[in-house]
């Protein structure tokens, strides 16, 4: 598996008291932090799941941050700067993650954050981001991140309200009107709930079943009887964990399967370790993701999966893109503070971050602004499908 392929990065835990301190005098001092010149290093940190229930996407994430930084640092930095990366591991827990980011905001060399993994613990991170003033670039599609927006907070993942509607665009051509929604009762699911409720109708669907499960639970049966006695056209099968796989091997073993119904589900269906679990429930799953490892668009997202296989001999994860590119968003804002021959601070790489327009990356084409730090609209998003263990490409929406 390719999580566990990737190049070792710093893990570093400060104590609460002492870094709470340093938070204080951080925030108070009003500095921009950093202030590099000349080839002096950069620093970037990373606030990411090593552990917990999103391990398995935060892991691959740190290992594509890293691989995007040592590909700029082995052609000579940005603008001359080398970066160092040092990623904390926040357990997939909010208050881990809040303690963990005071000692990286006490650091002012740190001119901006990668992650973190999870919608949740994204969430608590976003007031103490912004009243610090550093820039934190994150791979989740919770609309709370950027709603409302925050100077500081950055997406680099398709937000839930526009993945629902490509979604619902998507089964929509297949002929289904009628859904029956199975997710997780968390930030991911309960977010992704919503946005598919209130975009069914305009898409011309009717959502039949909406049910939940805790975070907690190890078998969904129960959910999958119930979604099919509503006799629906289609199925959402919405998780960010692995408990996906089990979501579909439930589904299975009650007679759902794509042979014969459209089952959509998010991008940790193409992930190898849900494959290997939910085995032939899984085929011909369809799921939103902007990486068919198998079947890679051309450009900038190709020659990152050839980048990849020739240094692991693997294909790369969905995550393992998710951080490829939070870090290149990082990478780009540094390098528009360089270009300007303005210091290499927290707020220049903001700056530099916001100004970035029509910019053709591997994940996609991001465009920030202002008003928008989402990045990726409607009409780019990525519907693939699982064929025979393959994760290929089914459409655009």
């Amino acid at each position: 598996m390719a999580s566990q392929q990737f190049h070792r990065v710093a893990i570093r835990s400060l104590a609460v008291a002492a870094a709470a301190g340093l938070l204080s005098l951080a925030c108070g001092s009003g500095s921009n932090g950093g202030n590099q010149t000349g080839g002096a290093p950069v620093k970037v940190a990373g606030i990411l799941s090593q552990t917990g229930v999103s391990q398995l996407f935060g892991t691959d994430e740190t290992a594509g941050a890293q691989f995007a930084f040592d590909e700029a640092n082995s052609a000579g930095g940005v603008d001359g700067h080398k970066i160092e990366f040092a990623a904390v591991n926040d357990n997939t827990d909010p208050t881990t993650a809040v303690q963990e980011f005071r000692g990286i905001v006490a650091d002012e060399a740190n001119v901006a954050i990668v992650g973190p993994t999870s919608s949740s613990v994204s969430a608590a991170l976003k007031a103490p981001v912004t009243q610090a003033s550093i820039s934190m670039v994150s791979p989740v599609s919770a609309s709370a991140l950027t709603n409302p927006i925050s100077p500081y907070v950055f997406r680099c993942f398709v937000i839930d309200v526009v993945a629902t509607q490509a979604v619902l665009k998507f089964m929509s051509s297949m002929n289904v009107k009628t859904v029956a929604l199975i997710h997780s009762d968390d930030a991911f699911g309960n977010s992704a709930a919503t946005s598919f409720t209130s975009a069914a109708a305009g898409s011309g669907l009717q959502i039949v079943a909406n049910l939940s499960y805790p975070p907690d639970a190890t078998n969904m049966t129960t959910q999958a009887i119930q979604a099919k006695s509503k006799n629906p056209d289609g199925y959402l099968a919405w998780d960010a964990t692995t408990r996906l796989a089990t979501v579909l091997t439930n589904m299975s073993q009650q007679g759902i399967s794509a042979a014969q119904s459209v089952i959509v589900a998010p991008p940790i269906a193409g992930n190898a370790s849900t494959k290997q679990v939910a085995g032939a429930a899984i085929d011909g799953v369809y799921f939103e993701d902007q990486l068919a490892s198998d079947d890679p668009r051309s450009g900038a997202q190709a020659t990152f999966v050839q980048a990849w296989q020739k240094k692991f001999n693997a294909n790369p994860s969905s995550a393992n893109l998710l951080g490829y590119q939070a870090a290149q968003i990082i990478i780009k804002g540094i390098d528009a503070a360089a270009k300007a021959n303005k210091p290499i601070n927290r707020q220049n790489v903001r700056d530099g971050i916001e100004s970035i327009k029509n910019a053709s990356m591997a994940y996609a084409t991001i465009t920030f602004s202002a008003t928008d730090h989402d990045g990726v609209q409607l009409g780019q998003v990525q519907i693939n499908q699982i064929k025979a263990g393959k994760n290929v490409r089914a459409g655009t929406a």
